[in-house]
Parts: structure tokens; sequence; C-alpha cells
């Protein structure tokens, strides 16, 4: 089985779409405070799998904004 390697550029355009991609700047903040989907980290380049991509996209999920964990509640969950 193979899987997709994709860059930070391309990484944000998946996740975004071509009309509003999630920055690839954006992406390097996740990085750093250990959010957004795993990478991998090869010599000095940063690939995503487009298999962690989409169980990461799956992860995000909500019904409801009201269960969404926010910087107030980040523990909150639908009741």
């Amino acid at each position: 089985m193979t899987h997709r390697m994709m860059t930070t550029a391309e990484t944000s355009v998946y996740i975004g779409g071509e009309a509003a991609p999630v920055t690839p700047q954006t992406l390097e903040i996740w990085r750093l405070q250990k959010k957004g989907p795993p990478f991998h980290k090869i010599g000095k380049f940063v690939r995503y799998s487009q298999v962690d991509v989409d169980v990461w996209l799956a992860s995000c999920r909500h019904t409801s904004t009201a269960a969404y964990p926010t910087h107030l509640n980040p523990h909150r969950t639908a009741a």
C-alpha cells in the first residue's frame, strides 16, 4: 500500500481546498503547538501522509459548536 506524502503547501490546500487553504504558516504554528495533523520530519523536510491527514480531519468532526472545546473551556463536551 502506497501512502501519498505531501508537502506543507500541498497539505494546506488539501485541508482547506483551493479556495480557502489553511496557510502553510498555520501548519507550521500547529507543529510548534503540537496541534494539527501528524507529520514526518525527513532530514530538513516536513511531509504529511495523506492517510494521517484524513484520520486527523475525521477526528475534527463535530455535530454542534456547543460541544467544540474552546480556549476558555478546553474540556467541554456535548451533554
